[in-house]
């Protein structure tokens, strides 16, 4: 501090404020010092409070010791006055010098501290992507069941209405009508008709849905597993850890740093494994969402069965209809004519018997032949898939026991081998399966038509034989 000779020479010189004011400041350095020393043997959070002040006091106080002794030409004064400022200083950066080590020891524990707090960050960014990606699952799903509901209630409606129509028509044929059982039929044809085109129709739009949903679940995937990759590609704490621990000398925090680095690393890799499964199941969706083309094929072999049964049915109730009629026409024309009519439908109605059953025969041993087709057929897709098994067997055994590269890709080119067979089976198997249950569709309803006949002929030979005179 400045001695009072000095203070007493500045108040001679200069007015008394401006004096005042840089006595006063100086004052200020002294006091700001005395507390810097004495908070030196107490806490850090102390210190560091004496210090902001005394660095206060000492930018006031040079700032107004330059300006009052440069107008006084007081220059050396002022220069030693600074000097002073900078001796106390000396004796503060003393003491933070002997406290280096704990200033340093608590910046490694801050720098610990913000390692911790990214490695916990980045945990809970996973986290948190989860389980909205969890929602949006549960939200999507909740909406998907909301429109199967909807569109049940929908088509219950529609199958109702369509039930109302034809009950409808129904109640408006005529039961005198002698053709009453025909029309009914040919009604009741019309519906069935209806309704087998409409389930082929429904068939094709529940895949497209399905495909959509499928296909959709695929994007989230992939957008998820996208997710998942940038925020470890995006994560520097990893490279800050590294370069951390690169520059840290201290044995123990070198290995505390590096079992971090490790932890990340390892949690870096099991979110990629996440990504990496996700896209396979995103691929494994998209798989399945073509697979399903031809899912409706089923429906549509089916709706042209049922039209060909009725055709079949329908040929039949018309010709029936035309029979009563022709016979209506022979009884009122002449008496004779019902003998002769009578007499060639019975011999026509054992003809139908006779061929009818013949061909029922024949149909049924087609089936039978069909039936084994399709078995031999799957029989052989099941032999393929079993080769496939004990392939895959084979390759995950080398892979497991560390094989030698070069049995490992055999054992991997027959087990692709086997998959195509399977493939190719399976492919034989579905167009077989396919095959066949069009033909056993066309022969049963050809089978229940002739059977049929062969009824309606058996029961008018009866009727015939009962109605006949005793002679």
């Amino acid at each position: 501090m400045a001695d009072n000779e000095s203070i007493v020479k500045i108040k001679t010189v200069a007015d008394n404020s401006g004096a005042e004011s840089a006595q006063k400041e100086m004052g200020k350095v002294g006091d700001a010092a005395k507390r810097s020393e004495e908070a030196a043997s107490q806490s850090a959070s102390k210190a560091a409070g004496a210090w902001g002040t005394f660095s206060g006091a000492v930018r006031a106080a040079t700032g107004v010791l330059r300006t009052f002794m440069g107008a006084l030409g007081l220059i050396g004064f002022a220069v030693s006055a600074i000097q002073t400022v900078i001796g106390l200083f000396q004796k503060l950066k003393d003491w933070l010098d002997r406290d280096k080590k704990a200033a340093e020891e608590l910046a490694r524990q801050i720098q610990d501290a913000k390692n911790q707090a990214a490695i916990e960050a980045s945990a809970a960014a996973y986290e948190k992507l989860n389980a909205k990606v969890s929602e949006t699952l549960r939200l999507e799903k909740e909406r998907d069941r909301l429109a199967d509901q909807k569109l049940g209630q929908q088509r219950a409606a529609e199958d109702a209405q369509t039930e109302l129509e034809m009950q409808t028509e129904l109640a408006g044929l005529d039961r005198n009508d002698p053709d009453y059982a025909e029309k009914a039929e040919l009604v009741r044809s019309k519906y069935t008709r209806i309704r087998s085109k409409r389930a082929a129709e429904r068939a094709r739009t529940d895949r497209i849905t399905q495909q959509q949903r499928l296909t959709g679940l695929a994007d989230e995937k992939e957008a998820q597993a996208d997710a998942i990759e940038k925020g470890v590609d995006d994560d520097d704490t990893v490279i800050s850890l590294k370069r951390q621990r690169t520059a840290e000398k201290d044995p123990e925090r070198k290995k505390n740093l590096e079992q971090q680095i490790e932890k990340l690393v390892e949690e870096n890799k099991k979110k990629l494994a996440e990504a990496k499964k996700l896209r396979a199941e995103a691929d494994s969706l998209r798989k399945e969402a073509v697979n399903l083309f031809g899912a409706e094929r089923a429906a549509q072999i089916s709706d042209k069965a049922t039209n060909v049964a009725q055709d079949a049915a329908d040929a039949d109730t018309r010709r029936r209809i035309g029979v009563r009629r022709e016979e209506e026409r022979r009884k009122a024309d002449e008496a004779a004519a019902k003998e002769a009519a009578k007499a060639a439908q019975i011999a026509a109605d054992k003809g139908a018997v006779s061929s009818g059953r013949a061909a029922i025969g024949e149909l049924e041993s087609q089936a039978s032949g069909e039936r084994a087709r399709a078995q031999a057929a799957a029989d052989r897709y099941a032999a393929e898939q079993g080769d496939v098994i004990e392939a895959q067997n084979r390759y995950d055994m080398l892979v497991a026991n560390g094989g030698s590269r070069k049995e490992k890709s055999a054992a991997l080119a027959a087990l692709q081998k086997e998959k195509a067979e399977a493939d190719e089976a399976q492919h034989e198997m579905e167009r077989t399966a396919a095959e066949v249950a069009n033909t056993l569709q066309t022969i049963t309803a050809q089978i229940r038509a002739l059977a049929s006949a062969v009824q309606k002929a058996e029961n008018r030979l009866a009727q015939n034989q009962a109605d006949a005179p005793e002679g």
